[in-house]
């Protein structure tokens, strides 16, 4: 007989309990399955293979721009947001740089192969993982880069408004 797995209070928000198994939504997996539209396209590979994806997104960044009323060249397309991440990274090369912890690796991988100085600022399971106004005295004039997981992953933590807003020399 499996034994219902017990999480703690606060991982009750990103996960759900159901039948003595957990989803696990840290990972870019549908519980729910393919969407049956997916399914019908994917059915006739014969429509989409033999031509490469353009890799500039141009007609999905037109369709886009169209839909939000803005300029497509405003619009970036990438493979997934660890591609994005290490376009940013690769792009600013950021000598200082703050990462909110427990969160995603990939930001401090990232960071580690342009030679950036990375501080972690720990959130604490006795707080609930929840970022407190300790952040303002890390972030510095010389960070160059804050990665603000929101909500956070795996935590699921949203970061106060009023701490975004607070008036401090540090920006987040």
């Amino acid at each position: 007989m499996k034994s219902k797995i017990k999480l703690p209070s606060s991982w009750q928000t990103i996960t759900e309990n159901s039948d003595e198994s957990c989803l696990d939504f840290s990972v870019n997996i549908n519980p729910l399955g393919i969407p049956g539209t997916v399914k019908q396209q994917l059915s006739n590979p014969a429509d989409i293979t033999g031509v490469y994806p353009d890799p500039y997104c141009k007609y999905l960044s037109s369709c886009l721009a169209e839909k939000y009323n803005v300029n497509a060249d405003t619009i970036l397309c990438g493979n997934g947001a660890d591609d994005l991440l290490y376009r940013l990274v690769f792009a600013l090369k950021p000598k200082h740089a703050v990462i909110i912890e427990p969160t995603f690796e990939e930001y401090n991988r990232a960071l580690e192969l342009v030679g950036c100085e990375v501080q972690h600022y720990m959130t604490k399971a006795e707080n609930n993982f929840i970022l407190d106004e300790g952040i303002l005295s890390v972030v510095q004039s010389d960070c160059d880069i804050l990665f603000l997981c929101n909500p956070n992953n795996p935590t699921g933590q949203l970061v106060e408004p009023q701490l975004l807003k607070k008036n401090h020399k540090a920006v987040l």
